[in-house]
């Protein structure tokens, strides 16, 4: 009986060797048929006619087959990120601006404004040579004596003082000077010339005014009251304030082309005045 029992063992770990050779299976051997094949893309792997009952083989070749799979697409992902990161390959474009657009070219640069010497101004606005020297050798004058006193009202604390204010007006007094000695005519073109406002413009008629009545219109220029020129709407005003209320008094109005001699009674006219530089 003990010989039995030893003889049954003996086989069944026999039989348990033996089984677990056969599903085991041999290990391929390199370069054989069950070895992987490593390509740039990997390929599914066949069964083995050989063993077509060997179930374990073929899961541990799949499972290696995934490992080679997966180690081949995480380097072709590393190979991708690479490549889209290389500003050099991809260039970049700003957000929100359309990969379409194209830039438009840079305008020319807008060449520096030239001026003209003050004398040649002069003469360009129909002054004589002679004439135009000796109006921009008072001018530069005028205009160095109101440097000095704008400059030393501005150290001694009186800028924009009445004491200011009076020494301003002594300069405007020169100005007129210069008008009577160079006549009405040239005095027109050096405005003109300097840039300044030479013209008295009716921007606007008061209902039931003088001027309704006598028929002004807007946009007349008022060139002369009571027989002398008008430049500036200050002249115009002060001339208005002088004389006997009622009597007539001659205003000269420029209206297009042509110049108009109103007869109005002296005293308020009834109209808003505005400014504008013409030429002469």
């Amino acid at each position: 009986m003990f010989r039995q029992s030893l003889l049954l063992s003996a086989v069944l770990c026999t039989g348990i060797f033996a089984g677990y050779y056969l599903l085991r299976g041999p290990a391929p051997e390199p370069g054989g048929p069950n070895a992987a094949v490593l390509t740039d893309s990997p390929k599914v792997a066949h069964r083995d006619k050989d063993n077509p009952d060997d179930t374990l083989a073929r899961l541990q070749q799949r499972l290696r087959q995934a490992d080679q799979e997966r180690v081949w697409l995480a380097e072709r992902v590393e190979a991708l990120e690479a490549l889209i990161g290389n500003p050099g390959v991809y260039p970049e474009i700003e957000a929100g601006t359309p990969a379409t657009e194209t830039k438009q070219a840079t305008e020319p640069a807008i060449p520096a404004q030239t001026f003209r010497a003050s004398i040649d101004a002069l003469i360009e606005a129909g002054i004589p040579a002679e004439q135009a020297a000796r109006v921009q050798a008072r001018l530069d004058e005028y205009d160095l004596e109101k440097l000095h006193m704008q400059d030393r009202a501005s150290r001694e604390g009186w800028l924009n003082t009445s004491r200011y204010h009076m020494e301003k007006r002594q300069f405007e007094n020169g100005y007129r000077e210069l008008r009577a000695e160079i006549g009405d005519d040239a005095y027109d073109r050096m405005l003109y010339a300097l840039g300044r406002a030479n013209r008295v413009v009716v921007r606007d008629i008061m209902q039931n005014s003088t001027a309704e009545q006598y028929g002004l219109q807007a946009n007349d220029r008022i060139i002369g009251y009571d027989g002398q020129r008008v430049f500036t709407a200050k002249e115009l005003t002060a001339l208005v304030t002088r004389g006997d209320t009622g009597a007539p008094v001659l205003v000269q109005v420029q209206r297009d082309e042509q110049q108009l001699d109103f007869y109005l009674p002296h005293g308020p006219i009834g109209i808003r005045l505005a400014t504008s530089r013409e030429l002469p």
